[in-house]
């Protein structure tokens, strides 16, 4: 399946700016007093912590602005033509939460709309919240089965939670922290 990229204006500042960070990283390298002033930013835990923030953000930005389209199949022989949806890099990276999209938005965690719509009940049409396509799917009988379902969720949360916090609070009951304050 053949793509053909897509170039778009925001896309040419974006990577304009990135060239211009490289640059400056080049230039930093090379030059002592700044190469300085910058690893006592890096010795930082908060500015460290910043800084590994904002390349995740920098990362899915790139990802973000690598734009194309995708060749269609059905083709006259010797012709290429496109769809006229551009799609970036993060949307085929994310195509599983793309297509899990509902029509309508829902509350949080709940098998069934928000919204009223009409929902046909063989030879009848009934005005109903209608069943989610994927919150609630894995439950046979919603009605009976969504509160217990979502208590273990909420528990397992929890668990996971205090599982992942034990560490952190051993280690600050413990008094390890190497002389560092956060």
């Amino acid at each position: 399946m053949g793509f053909k990229v897509v170039i778009l204006w925001t896309d040419v500042a974006l990577w304009a700016m990135f060239a211009a960070l490289v640059f400056y990283i080049a230039r930093l390298i090379r030059r002592p007093h700044l190469r300085a002033n910058w690893q006592r930013v890096l010795r930082d835990p908060a500015a460290l912590s910043a800084g590994v923030v904002l390349v995740l953000f920098l990362a899915v930005t790139a990802l973000d602005s690598l734009h194309f389209r995708r060749a269609l199949v059905d083709s006259p022989a010797g012709q290429q033509f496109y769809e006229t949806r551009t799609e970036s890099v993060l949307d085929l990276l994310l195509a599983r939460q793309i297509a899990m999209r509902e029509t309508s938005y829902s509350a949080p965690l709940a098998y069934q709309g928000f919204t009223l719509d009409s929902v046909a009940h063989g030879s009848e049409i009934v005005r109903e919240f209608p069943r989610l396509a994927f919150g609630g799917a894995h439950l046979k009988d919603p009605a009976r089965d969504w509160q217990a379902d979502l208590a273990r969720r909420a528990l397992t949360g929890l668990a996971a939670g205090a599982a992942a916090a034990v560490p952190v609070v051993g280690r600050s009951l413990l008094g390890i922290d190497h002389g560092r304050r956060f």
